[in-house]
């Protein structure tokens, strides 16, 4: 990010001038793109950056079925819902009764959807479960190597099984129904380290998409103040993500969760 040619300033203005011109469009004449459900605040892993400490309990009271439904029933009235892309986020949305009957009920009036997800319940039959129902978009967490990825989420003994769920998920889906298959990782003081060897495994496994986001201070987080990133630490993240996309390894690196910098 340092350095820039002429060139680069001047297509970085290009960009930003396209952005603010959008953001004064959609000012105007609001769109709804991306929906997100958070299905619960039960999860079966506890993640030392989780902004909601989950648990295996749940923290609120669950939004009911039906009235999930409802809503998208009313949203699909004002906006078109094939243009809308449907999330279901956590907790861990895979522990959410009813989670298959909202998507089957969401795609037959139009939506598009995906999952985030710590991808430690993607048995052989619930990838099939996935696909038969139409998900378009999975994003696993994968927070570091093996060692370190286990003791961050505290799922000692699950990354080989999210690498097999990752592997069902390539294998089973034929018809090419899942378009992205995407990493996110929590970037933090004790994985910055290990940023670039799992880039190389993530590339020799196939992953096209990937998404570095910064622990967020919040939550579990505040418990667990050596994983909290500094300046230097986020410049370093930006340039590797930099580095990367012109490595054209990977069809895209972005860093998510922009609201927060750290500030």
């Amino acid at each position: 990010m340092k350095n820039r040619s002429e060139a680069e300033k001047k297509f970085i203005q290009y960009e930003l001038l396209k952005f603010y011109e959008k953001r004064k469009e959609l000012m105007e004449h609001p769109q709804l793109i991306n929906l997100m459900w958070e299905t619960t605040t039960r999860c079966n892993a506890r993640c030392e950056h989780c902004a909601v400490s989950c648990d295996d309990q749940n923290k609120y009271e669950e939004v009911d079925i039906e009235y999930v439904k409802k809503a998208l029933r009313e949203l699909a009235e004002k906006y078109d819902p094939g243009n809308i892309f449907f999330v279901a986020t956590g907790g861990e949305p895979l522990l959410r009764k009813g989670l298959f009957d909202v998507m089957a009920y969401a795609t037959s009036i139009g939506y598009h959807w995906g999952m985030s997800t710590n991808g430690s319940l993607l048995t052989k039959s619930m990838v099939k479960k996935l696909i038969d129902h139409k998900i378009e978009s999975i994003n696993i967490s994968i927070d570091g190597l093996k060692e370190t990825h286990e003791a961050f989420r505290k799922l000692p003994g699950f990354w080989d099984k999210i690498w097999d769920g990752i592997q069902m998920i390539q294998e089973q889906d034929t018809e090419g129904i899942v378009k992205i298959i995407q990493v996110s990782t929590c970037a933090n003081k004790k994985n910055l380290h290990e940023l670039e060897d799992l880039y190389n495994y993530l590339v020799d496994h196939g992953i096209k998409y990937w998404r570095v986001l910064g622990v967020q201070g919040s939550g579990r987080a505040l418990e667990n103040s050596d994983i909290l990133l500094d300046k230097d630490d986020y410049d370093y993240i930006f340039d590797f993500i930099e580095r990367k996309n012109q490595e054209h390894k990977m069809t895209q690196v972005v860093y998510g969760c922009a609201d927060y910098l750290g500030i």
